[in-house]
């Protein structure tokens, strides 16, 4: 399993994002624990994608899973607010980057596309980028 943070100054992207998993059409909710729902392309079938729906403390996060650079790259994007940061474990990289696709729709549908200037990736190949930065994964 890979790891990819989803870091936002915008909470409602939190929600936003929640509801899309939880209604996308490509993936089946299998299990949900405290901090963790676990969905697969296909009921019955191998988990795809672990979505770590408890928020991630900031400063733990960047004293251990982050270098001087990225902290840099995130402070010089977001300047000096709050930042909100859940994680998405997955297995094929082409699927999620698919479904990072489909998220910046379901956010378009939804009239939400001001709030991706309020969002970036944190991809475990890829370092920082911005979500509509998923094409070049």
């Amino acid at each position: 399993m890979e790891v990819a943070s989803i870091i936002t100054s915008d909470k409602e992207v939190v929600s936003l994002f929640k509801d899309f998993i939880l209604s996308y059409v490509k993936l089946k909710l299998q299990e949900k624990e405290n901090d963790t729902m676990y969905f697969s392309r296909n009921p019955g079938k191998e988990l795809e994608i672990y979505y770590h729906y408890l928020l991630n403390d900031m400063i733990k996060e960047f004293s251990y899973n982050y270098t001087p650079q990225e902290i840099n790259v995130i402070k010089d994007y977001f300047g000096d607010v709050s930042l909100f940061i859940f994680d998405v474990s997955f297995k094929d990289e082409q699927f999620f980057k698919e479904m990072m696709s489909d998220f910046e729709m379901f956010l378009n549908d939804k009239n939400k596309r001001e709030v991706i200037k309020h969002v970036l990736l944190s991809h475990p190949h890829r370092g920082i980028v911005g979500i509509k930065a998923s094409d070049s994964f």
